[in-house]
């Protein structure tokens, strides 16, 4: 493959429709399920912000 050849290829196709699949089958074998707490609610935003701030910070050399 090239250095500058893009685009989508067998693998990820295959995670897409891994996902896919893996969204509308978990959801048929999950019991009753309860609202989050407002702390999960809360650590899943920090979460994402830390992640963010890390990759801006590394590829930003």
């Amino acid at each position: 493959m090239d250095d500058g050849e893009f685009g989508i290829g067998f693998g990820s196709v295959m995670a897409i429709i891994g996902v896919a699949f893996l969204l509308l089958v978990l959801p048929l074998f999950m019991g009753s399920v309860a609202a989050p707490s407002f702390t999960m609610l809360l650590l899943i935003p920090v979460v994402l912000i830390i992640v963010f701030l890390l990759l801006q910070y590394n590829t930003s050399d």
